[in-house]
């Protein structure tokens, strides 16, 4: 019997429709083999991570144990236990020095003899900034062994940061030992906390604010001038005293303070006209704070404008 249109269609049809629904499972199929296979990978990628880290874990553990072994035998083997440096100010000839007493600690210098303390300096604010401080001369000192307390005195600048090192002699061989770096300059500058911020740059005027902080200090250092000169390119245009600007009451406050808790405090808020300028370029602005303290030293801040 001959099949009519229709069927044919309907046949054909039903034909696409399984096909179709064969390769969906297929598709379905094989990504499902992709996702296990990803699976599979990334537990194995995983598994081979941890084990790493276990063995980098384990690694670090054993450095730290030779570290501690290797820190154990450099102190066994150490003339020097301790130090400690007592710092008070003495004045000569006018000026406020330092009078510096080393104090060490050690149970085998006494197994030593012709024992010296050895002090260099290795800054100085007065010098030039690419100065070599390798050529500076070592001075030396006696160190004085009172049953079995060893101390040693000399006087200097607070201008200075210096190196010291202990030399004893063994068996006509001098050696020589290490000690903590003794920063004069660098303790007396942080005493004071500067800071210089720029509020605004409009057209040809420049509003800032300048801010001093004291901290306490065990040198008892004080503040004697805080000038503020403010730049254009090599020229100054304008010199403000800030102690002199604190004595004036009922100023406006800068937008953010110092953190100062109880210490002292000073500050100015400056507006300078550029106006009379031609071609006025505002990144040839400087802002210099310049302090000076009792101890004769001087400590500077200079910012720019970008």
């Amino acid at each position: 019997m001959a099949e009519t249109l229709g069927d044919i269609i309907n046949f054909v049809t039903k034909g696409e429709k399984m096909e179709k629904k064969q390769n969906s499972n297929i598709i379905t199929i094989v990504a499902i083999l992709v996702v296990f296979i990803l699976i599979i990978r990334n537990i194995s990628l995983g598994n081979q991570l941890q084990s790493i880290q276990e063995n980098v874990k384990e690694l670090q553990y054993e450095i730290e144990g030779v570290s501690k072994q290797l820190n154990t035998v450099i102190e066994m083997n150490r003339i020097i236990v301790d130090s400690q440096y007592k710092v008070e100010q003495v004045e000569e000839n006018g000026k406020i020095l330092g009078k510096v007493t080393v104090e060490i600690t050690s149970n085998k210098l006494e197994s030593y003899t012709d024992l010296q303390l050895l002090y260099r300096t290795v800054y100085d604010y007065t010098k030039i900034k690419n100065y070599d401080y390798s050529n500076e001369d070592w001075k030396h000192i006696e160190v004085h062994n009172n049953n079995g307390s060893y101390s040693a005195d000399f006087i200097v600048p607070f201008s200075c940061n210096y190196e010291l090192k202990v030399a004893f002699k063994d068996d006509n061989k001098i050696n020589y030992e290490q000690l903590p770096d003794l920063d004069l300059y660098t303790k007396a500058e942080n005493t004071f906390m500067k800071g210089i911020n720029i509020y605004d740059v409009k057209k040809s005027k420049l509003e800032f604010d300048v801010q001093i902080a004291k901290f306490k200090s065990s040198t008892n250092v004080k503040l004697l001038s805080a000038i503020c000169n403010v730049y254009y390119g090599e020229d100054i245009v304008k010199v403000i005293d800030v102690l002199k600007e604190n004595e004036v009451s009922g100023r406006k406050k800068p937008k953010k303070q110092l953190e100062h808790l109880d210490g002292d405090y000073w500050f100015t808020i400056e507006e300078i006209d550029f106006s009379s300028i031609d071609e006025f370029d505002k990144t040839k602005i400087g802002i210099e704070v310049v302090l000076e303290d009792s101890l004769s030293n001087t400590y500077k801040q200079i910012r720019g404008v970008d």
